[in-house]
């Protein structure tokens, strides 16, 4: 069951934070139409996910407790994904020199 369950949550709370993203925080369509920019949210949502889980087992292996290394990897993860989000998905066009 937990193998349908997390990615059924994961891709539940990523589609929620899209939205929330492009009300709330980021310009949507800012550079991509809504086709290209969810297939590049959903590439750095990947990869967020694949980066937090990688750093959660990392660090009980290196002797970090297990609490210690999930909080490590969600901050870790969270920068990631606004960075991906503010400068891949999202991204401001720049703006005429000033005169």
């Amino acid at each position: 069951m937990l193998e349908i369950a997390a990615p059924a949550a994961f891709i539940v709370a990523a589609a929620f934070n899209y939205l929330l993203s492009i009300a709330f925080v980021f310009r949507h369509k800012a550079k991509w139409n809504a086709i290209p920019e969810i297939g590049i949210y959903s590439f750095v949502a990947l990869l967020g996910a694949v980066f937090d889980l990688f750093i959660t087992k990392l660090f009980p292996s290196l002797g970090a407790p297990a609490a210690i290394a999930k909080l490590i990897a969600s901050t870790l993860a969270l920068v990631l994904n606004f960075l991906g989000r503010r400068y891949l998905v999202f991204p401001l066009s720049k703006r005429p020199d000033w005169n």
